[in-house]
């Protein structure tokens, strides 16, 4: 969606003007998947539980038993038509923003169910828009709490013990290990990733709010240097001996010079610029006094 977005955001005049977009799959609580000699599923035909989470979003139960009627030697589709009628249900935008988890099932739950085509009805009954504007869920913010790797302490990210994001696919792709989502924004052209900074030399009785302070300035001067147009910045973590942005970089030059001039004014803090991938070395950004650690920006969980 951020790659979409942009587009639009950017796209030209003589495209925009005659060209209509719509990001995600707009409700449709008529819709019906009609299979030729096999039979039609409706909303309605699709029984549903609603089970809200701690952290005041939903999960959401689908019985498979109506579409194995359609596909029932094909699993996969059985799940991915489920998803698609969702999404006719209530919006595509307002199943990313407030459905924090699908499970597909094959035997009823014991708790009364509803039907798919009431579920818009019962999350505006507890008080949920479903808007469908791009905007809000790309400012939607996941907060994280981790213990620290011991088993991969010499791998960058890993000493997090808590951040915020407004993409946690990326850094939750990252501690899996999985490359896909990195993968569709390289290939539009963006580049996913985390500018790390040493924290060893915060000292004081007032480390704490110094760090504050220092990633608020660093951040700033980014957006700032940088511009809008070039970085979006999507998150931040602070771990047991570096802290970190997250951003997503759509003319990474622009920003690396920016952080290097930033940091080359400050000349305290070590740190460098990493993508969102397991593999590959760390960018330094350091300038001044400090380059001498600039080949090699380090570990955060290495003594330096």
């Amino acid at each position: 969606f951020y790659t979409l977005k942009y587009f639009i955001d950017h796209a030209p005049l003589n495209v925009s003007d005659k060209i209509s977009f719509i990001l995600g799959t707009l409700p449709k609580r008529n819709a019906e998947l009609t299979i030729p000699n096999k039979g039609k599923v409706s909303l309605s035909d699709i029984p549903t539980w609603v089970e809200k989470t701690n952290s005041g979003d939903y999960k959401i139960y689908l019985l498979a038993q109506p579409m194995q009627k359609l596909f029932l030697d094909d699993p996969d589709k059985v799940y991915l038509f489920l998803y698609q009628l969702l999404f006719n249900a209530i919006g595509e935008i307002a199943v990313m923003k407030h459905i924090a988890g699908v499970e597909i099932i094959k035997k009823p739950r014991r708790e009364e169910s509803i039907r798919l085509s009431e579920l818009a009805n019962y999350l505006k009954s507890e008080g949920i828009e479903l808007d469908q504007d791009p905007t809000s869920l790309l400012t939607n913010t996941t907060v994280y709490e981790l213990e620290p790797s011991e088993k991969e302490k010499t791998v960058l990210h890993m000493d997090i013990k808590r951040g915020e994001s407004q993409c946690y696919e990326l850094p939750r792709d990252y501690f899996d290990k999985e490359e896909g989502n990195i993968d569709k924004l390289q290939a539009a052209g963006a580049t996913a990733g985390f500018i790390i900074y040493h924290l060893d030399s915060f000292k004081g009785p007032n480390r704490e709010q110094d760090i504050e302070d220092f990633h608020k300035e660093f951040v700033k001067a980014i957006v700032e240097g940088a511009g809008k147009d070039t970085v979006k910045i999507i998150g931040h973590a602070k771990g047991e001996k570096a802290g970190y942005i997250d951003l997503i970089a759509w003319d990474l030059m622009p920003i690396m010079e920016t952080a290097s001039e930033f940091l080359a004014k400050e000349n305290k803090v070590r740190a460098g610029f990493h993508v969102f991938r397991r593999q590959g070395d760390v960018m330094g950004l350091c300038r001044g006094e400090l380059a001498e650690n600039k080949p090699k920006v380090g570990n955060p969980n290495e003594s330096q």
